[in-house]
């Protein structure tokens, strides 16, 4: 009886982590078959590459765990590094500029979150729309012209910290962060609560508006 019901737990355990199973599968063929996967040149090359799309990816979880969609999140942070870059490159202050940028892009994302949540538009129309509006602006707003010249100013990023570099820590920091957030908080129960079932939230006192707003504002950030 033990055994059978021993089982179906295992298997449980399985799917819910089935994730984390196949990226250790993938890291023990990655051993085998390169002598260079675990040396410290290769990790610090692969967390610099993945910490912008993975930071992108912990803020299109809150989005997609609410049942949505965002087909902008590109062309949104196209916007936002090409406003990065041109302040850079006049010599604005490195914390600064991404501090604006971020308000900027806290900014848009809770716009189209609101003609989501508020006016109760499709959000594969919305974030389709803002995706060729905000690839337009970006590209009028670097004069059709790539911006360089400012490479110093981010170096930082990119410097070991702890063995890892700046940037590597982020990404891990932030998606602690966001596993706390939707796991221990008021906030991440409503967001899964929208997910399930939008009519049943609304009906239990979830602001479901006001939530769904939140997340497509914090999707870049």
């Amino acid at each position: 009886m033990s055994q059978v019901s021993a089982r179906p737990k295992a298997l449980q355990l399985l799917q819910r982590y089935q994730g984390l199973a196949g990226l250790a599968l993938l890291f023990v063929a990655a051993y085998f078959l390169s002598p260079y996967f675990f040396t410290e040149r290769n990790w610090d090359n692969i967390l610099n590459q993945l910490a912008i799309p993975g930071v992108l990816a912990i803020g299109m979880t809150f989005i997609i765990l609410t049942a949505g969609i965002d087909l902008s999140v590109g062309s949104h942070l196209a916007l936002l590094n090409v406003i990065v870059a041109t302040w850079l490159k006049h010599g604005a202050n490195a914390w600064f500029t991404c501090l604006y940028a971020l308000a900027w892009g806290t900014l848009i994302g809770a716009t189209l979150g609101w003609l989501v949540g508020r006016l109760k538009m499709q959000p594969f129309i919305v974030t389709l729309a803002a995706m060729v509006t905000l690839r337009g602006i970006a590209f009028v707003y670097s004069n059709r012209s790539m911006i360089s010249g400012f490479g110093a100013d981010l170096a930082v990023l990119q410097k070991p910290v702890l063995a890892l570099p700046l940037s590597g820590w982020v990404l891990i920091v932030l998606t602690i962060i966001t596993g706390l957030i939707l796991g221990r908080t008021v906030f991440g129960r409503r967001v899964y609560a929208i997910g399930g079932n939008e009519e049943a939230a609304r009906y239990s006192g979830v602001p479901v508006q006001t939530t769904r707003i939140a997340a497509y504002a914090i999707r870049v950030v």
